[in-house]
């Protein structure tokens, strides 16, 4: 019984992981998202956004920035996304 309920909250962990998804998010529109705060608002806990490289300012984003959620957010590869805050 014991081995069957382990059985059971593991296979549950691994459809939480298998339901996550990738969001591109790129100023230029390219992507899934143009700003970070609308991937954040479309994100689930367990998603990953990749940010393309390109300024996030205030013309996009909503400031603060505020990261609610269990994601990942990381530079695309060879990218360096740059966060303007307001000044």
């Amino acid at each position: 019984m014991k081995k069957l309920l382990l059985w059971i909250a593991f296979s549950l962990c691994l459809m939480g992981v298998a339901a996550a998804e990738t969001l591109l998010v790129d100023p230029s529109g390219a992507g899934d998202y143009a700003s970070i705060t609308e991937a954040l608002s479309a994100a689930q806990d367990g998603d990953e956004l990749i940010l393309a490289g390109g300024v996030y300012d205030e013309t996009r984003e909503t400031f603060p920035i505020l990261v609610e959620k269990s994601v990942v957010m990381r530079a695309a590869e060879g990218e360096e996304p740059v966060i303007m805050p307001p000044q």
